[in-house]
C-alpha cells in the first residue's frame, strides 16, 4: 500500500467511524426512489436541492436483467440513507437511463444526464464495453462515475482515468482466484470467449494463471457479442474433441444461459473433468435451470456471505420487491454506497474533491472487512468468491445454485501497484472542470 493510500485509508476510517459506520448500522425505512418505469416509488424530498445519482444500467437489451438487478441494489442504498436524513443535509434521488449494452445508446443517454438532468454523480452499469465508454465520457465532461458491474481489468489499468472508480473485482482478480481452483481438474484447457472488452479480458487472466502453473491453452474460440442465435454448437464441438480437461466459458448473461444448456445436451459434462469461468450467479441459474447447474466460477458476493451485514442487504432486498436476491444487487449497492460515503467524505460534489475523497476511501462493503478503494489504480479491495454449482437436492434456501468454497482476500488477487498501468495513465490527466454546473455542498 502506497503512503497516500496508508493516509487515505486512516482518514477515511476515522470518519467512517464517527458517523457513517454508525448510520449504516441504521434500520432502512421509506426513501427515495426515482425512475418511475423501474418500479421506483416518489421521492420525498426536503427543501433543499437535493443529491442526484444518474443510475446508467440496461433495462433492455441482454443485460436487462442484471441491470434491473443493480438498480435495484442502488435503489435500497438511497433508502438506507435517506431514512438517515440523506447526505450533506440533503436527501438523495436516483435518476434512471437505460445503457441497453451499447456505448452508442449509452452515451448519448448519459450524457443527457450530465448535461441537462444535472446529475452529481453517475453510477453502475453491467457492460465492459459500455463501462469504458462511460469512463470516457465522464472523464470528458468532468463527474465522477463510479463502475458497479464492469469487469474488463483495462478500467483501472490501462484505460483508466481520474474520474472512473470502480468497487467490484477486476477479471484479474476473478481469475486469480477461480483460475486457480480449477487447476486441481487437469492443466489443459479450452476456452470459449465473446469477443468483447470482457471477455477478452477475462480468458487472458485465465489464461495467464494456467500458463504461470504449467498449464497449456488448447484453444480459444470466439463468439459474437451479442449473439443472434444463441446457437455454440460449433464451438462446443470443437471444445468437445480437443482433449481438454477443463472448459474455461467467459460468458454471461443469455449467452451463458444458452451455452450451459448446450453443455449439457452435448454430453460435454460426461467429457470434461470440470467447466468453470470467471462469473455466474442466481439470474443466470434461473435462466438455464437446475438441471443445467455445473462448474466452478467466481463471483463478487452471495446472499449467504457469511456476515450480518450480507444477510440484512438480502432481507432489505426481498422487502424492496426482490422475489431473488443476487451478486447482481450487491454490485449496485456497493458502488452506491461507495458513492455516497465519498460524498460526504469530501463534503461536496465537486470533482476534483470528490475524486480525492474518494481515492483511498474505506468503507463497509458487508464483507469481513471494511472495504479499502485505492488510489493508485482506483480498484476496490474486494473479496472474491469461488462458488460451485450443486444440484437442488443440496440447496439451502430458495435459488441457492452455489455453495461457497472459498473467500480469496482482495490481498491475494489484486495486481500489485507498481505493476500496474494504471498509475501512470492517472498522473497524465487532469480533471476538467465540468461546464454549466454548479457543485453541491452541505445545505
Amino acid at each position: 500500500m502506497s503512503k497516500s493510500d496508508r493516509v487515505g485509508a486512516a482518514l477515511s476510517r476515522k470518519d467512517f467511524l464517527s458517523g457513517v459506520g454508525i448510520a449504516a448500522a441504521a434500520a432502512a425505512g421509506a426513501g427515495a426512489g426515482v425512475a418511475t418505469q423501474l418500479g421506483y416509488s416518489p421521492a420525498s424530498v426536503a427543501d433543499n436541492e437535493p443529491i442526484l445519482i444518474g443510475d446508467v444500467d440496461e433495462s433492455s437489451g441482454v443485460y436487462a436483467v442484471s441491470g434491473g438487478s443493480q438498480s435495484l441494489g442502488k435503489k435500497v442504498c438511497v433508502e438506507e440513507w435517506n431514512a438517515r436524513g440523506g447526505v450533506l443535509g440533503r436527501k438523495i434521488q436516483l435518476i434512471h437511463a437505460d445503457t441497453a449494452a451499447k456505448p452508442d445508446v449509452a452515451v448519448p443517454n448519459a450524457t443527457k444526464l450530465v448535461e441537462q438532468d444535472k446529475v452529481d454523480v453517475l453510477v453502475g452499469e453491467v457492460s465492459s464495453g459500455v463501462g469504458l465508454a462511460l469512463s470516457a465520457l465522464a472523464q470528458r465532461l468532468g463527474i465522477v462515475f463510479v463502475a458497479a458491474g464492469t469487469h474488463d481489468t483495462t478500467i483501472t489499468g490501462s484505460n483508466a482515468h481520474p474520474c472512473c472508480f470502480r468497487t467490484t473485482a477486476a477479471n484479474s482478480m476473478l481469475a486469480n482466484a477461480t483460475a486457480k481452483a480449477l487447476l486441481p481438474y487437469g492443466k489443459k484447457w479450452f476456452f470459449i470467449t465473446p469477443d468483447y472488452a470482457y471477455g477478452h479480458s477475462a480468458q487472458a487472466g485465465f489464461q495467464a494463471v494456467l500458463e504461470a502453473n504449467g498449464g497449456q491453452s488448447l484453444g480459444n474460440e470466439l463468439t459474437a457479442f451479442p449473439t443472434n442465435s444463441g446457437d455454440f454448437t460449433a464451438q462446443l464441438t470443437k471444445a468437445k474433441n480437443s482433449g481438454a480437461d477443463v472448459l474455461v466459458l467467459s460468458w454471461y448473461g443469455g449467452d451463458l444461459v444458452n451455452g450451459m444448456k448446450q453443455y449439457v445436451q452435448l454430453g460435454l459434462d460426461k467429457v470434461f473433468k470440470q467447466v468453470g469461468g470467471p462469473l455466474n450467479g442466481v439470474e443466470v441459474g434461473l435462466g438455464y435451470g437446475a438441471e443445467n447447474n455445473r462448474g466452478i466460477w467466481g463471483a463478487p458476493w452471495a446472499p449467504d456471505y457469511p456476515t450480518d451485514g450480507s444477510k440484512q442487504l438480502g432481507q432489505k432486498l426481498r422487502a424492496a420487491g426482490a422475489q431473488y436476491v443476487d451478486w447482481r444487487m450487491y454490485l449496485g449497492w456497493l458502488a452506491c454506497e461507495a458513492a455516497i460515503t465519498g460524498i460526504l467524505r469530501a463534503g461536496t460534489t465537486e470533482a476534483t474533491r470528490l475524486v480525492s475523497a474518494i481515492e483511498g476511501l474505506t468503507f463497509n462493503g458487508l464483507q469481513k472487512k471494511f472495504c479499502h478503494i485505492r488510489a493508485c489504480d482506483h480498484q476496490n479491495e474486494l473479496d472474491v468468491l469461488v462458488t460451485e454449482a450443486i444440484p437442488k437436492s443440496q440447496w439451502k434456501f430458495p435459488n441457492q445454485f452455489f455453495k461457497i468454497n472459498q473467500i480469496v482476500p482482495a490481498s491475494d488477487t489484486l495486481e500489485p501497484c507498481d505493476k500496474s498501468d494504471a498509475p501512470a495513465k492517472l498522473a497524465q490527466q487532469t480533471i476538467p472542470t465540468r461546464e454549466g454546473y454548479t457543485p453541491k455542498s452541505r445545505a
